[in-house]
């Protein structure tokens, strides 16, 4: 094995679509081995070998999981390998360590993917994510969201060790837009330098996989939410079905332009970090479009990409 590809997300930018390409074709693949150790469930490419992002790591566990992982890589006899999951890119430096001591024990070249997307819509993204499975009471508005994770989505620092353990040369960073990358599966495979044919429906599924819900329906589900009794099978039905129709009336949502309270405070934490990242990561029209998001009037945020 020459190279091992880990993709460390961010979720919101592809991540499904890459994890469930990458388990159809690199699944026990000559060229390019996606490893069974760690995945999240079966039929997914997801790796959950984050550990516990919430408490102090168990390294000894960790640092185990991960040996198991290097020996299967090895054992494959493929020309590269592959790990994968949003997840990543929110372990702590301790966790970052451990992976890295037990993946530099080969001799591999270890290169890391991160795609990432302006924060504007990153954070709406993942908020309304998060409002699929978690009661409004429990989650909050979309402003309480942002000042518990402000840190979350600063990808200066979740690259941070990354680049300190596995060197700057080593990170793939793509800006998640699909003005500039239409399809994020035929960019992996760019970055993979992977001849693999991707069909229609494999391209078409890449636009369709995992939905967001449009933020207009955000009062509806706090009302719903307040109103309903029994939540367990209930809740599940009405987030499906107002997800349904957030995919017919995308082209008319306000996006982002119905929170420009909040886009402001954004745009001031984040500005400074991102051009530090833009200008070390970032090919110079991805640099010109994440600045654009930032640059937009309120009312011009519609985010219906």
């Amino acid at each position: 094995m020459n190279t091992v590809f880990l993709h460390i997300g961010y979720g919101k930018c592809g991540s499904t679509a890459i994890q469930q390409f990458a388990y159809r074709h690199f699944k026990k693949n000559a060229e390019i081995y996606l490893p069974e150790t760690g995945w999240w469930q079966e039929r997914e490419g997801h790796h959950h070998l984050t550990n516990n992002l919430d408490y102090a790591a168990d390294k000894a566990a960790l640092y185990h999981q991960w040996t198991l992982v290097a020996e299967e890589l090895a054992a494959s006899n493929a020309k590269h390998g592959f790990l994968t999951s949003e997840q990543f890119c929110f372990m702590r430096p301790e966790q970052i360590e451990v992976a890295h001591r037990a993946l530099r024990q080969q001799d591999w070249q270890i290169k890391i993917i991160f795609f990432v997307r302006s924060q504007l819509e990153l954070a709406l993204s993942a908020y309304l994510e998060k409002l699929k499975h978690t009661p409004y009471q429990e989650l909050g508005d979309f402003g309480h969201f942002i000042s518990l994770h402000k840190q979350a989505f600063n990808f200066q620092l979740r690259i941070t060790t990354w680049e300190e353990l596995f060197g700057t040369a080593n990170l793939i960073v793509r800006l998640y837009d699909r003005r500039l990358y239409p399809d994020v599966v035929a960019e992996l495979c760019r970055i993979l330098d992977l001849n693999l044919e991707i069909t229609d429906d494999q391209s078409a599924a890449n636009t369709q996989i995992n939905q967001s819900m449009l933020p207009e329906f955000i009062p509806l589900i706090k009302i719903m939410d307040e109103q309903m009794t029994s939540q367990a099978v209930t809740r599940a039905h009405y987030i499906a079905e107002i997800t349904k129709l957030s995919s017919q009336f995308k082209t008319c949502s306000s996006g982002l332009g119905l929170f420009a309270q909040e886009m402001d405070q954004m745009i001031e934490y984040y500005q400074a970090a991102n051009d530090i990242f833009a200008e070390k990561f970032l090919t110079p029209v991805e640099r010109q479009t994440l600045k654009r998001a930032f640059d937009l009037p309120p009312e011009a945020r519609t985010s219906k990409r």
